[in-house]
């Protein structure tokens, strides 16, 4: 069956017109750019198959205007014409704001930076390959807090819940026993007596965070701390660690 030649012609000014966004199907897909970057590229090559469209609306070629007629091709080629303003003006209004953003970032933002400037005063290494940096703000008085609602945290994480517990099993994984050893520094500020155990686990005995501290709240606690490390350093390490957890 063969297709009416107003459909041919529709499909051919539609396919033009969204010949560049296709083209850019063909070649490698970069690294996503967020949603503004990429939809401002979109416009832009919209923008240009209507403009290519619209030569051919006028180029008096006999496929488009044999099936409609040069005075319908006009009429059509000046209403299509009101569509290509429309795209450019959003590709405006988006570089413009990705403008504003840049000069935010790279010129405002820095500049008010400088005008409260911070003097490093002490880099710590930490376990894990980790650091601590201490700042001390210079001809300031330091960073301005002002009150913020905070929706969270969701549940009970705080052992003052909990008063008439015969004692608290922690379990942390890598970082994540940072909060562990805030509360068993608030159980240690209480004068606890009551008996506590951590299982932490982590790759290496090197990397265990703050394990210094760990240290000392099982000397000042009744704790018992258990470190389960993915690589253990020596047999005697591990003979220990599993004596410990037999007897939990």
């Amino acid at each position: 069956m063969a297709i009416p030649l107003r459909i041919q012609a529709m499909g051919w000014f539609a396919l033009l017109a969204l010949a560049p966004l296709l083209l850019m199907l063909t070649t490698p897909v970069p690294a996503k750019g967020g949603f503004w970057w990429e939809s401002g590229i979109a416009l832009g090559f919209g923008a240009l198959g209507l403009l290519l469209g619209q030569f051919l609306l006028t180029a008096r070629l006999r496929l488009p205007t044999a099936p409609f007629g040069i005075d319908i091709i006009y009429y059509f080629h000046r209403y299509a014409a009101s569509a290509i303003p429309v795209l450019v003006l959003a590709l405006g209004l988006m570089l413009l704001i990705l403008v504003a953003l840049i000069v935010t970032v790279r010129l405002i933002r820095p500049w008010r930076l400088a005008a409260r400037p911070r003097q490093l005063v002490e880099n710590r290494a930490e376990r894990g390959e980790s650091r601590t940096l201490v700042l001390r703000p210079v001809g300031h008085n330091g960073m301005r807090f002002t009150p913020a609602c905070v929706d969270g945290p969701y549940g009970i994480f705080s052992c003052s819940h909990y008063p008439q517990a015969a004692g608290f099993v922690f379990i942390a994984g890598g970082i994540g026993v940072a909060p562990v050893i805030s509360m068993l520094e608030g159980l240690q500020q209480a004068d606890d007596k009551r008996q506590h155990f951590l299982f932490a686990a982590h790759s290496e005995f090197e990397r265990i965070p703050r394990r210094e501290d760990i240290t000392a709240l099982a000397t000042n606690l009744n704790l018992t701390s258990v470190q389960v490390l993915e690589s253990p350093p020596a047999r005697a390490w591990c003979a220990t660690a599993s004596h410990s957890l037999g007897t939990l």
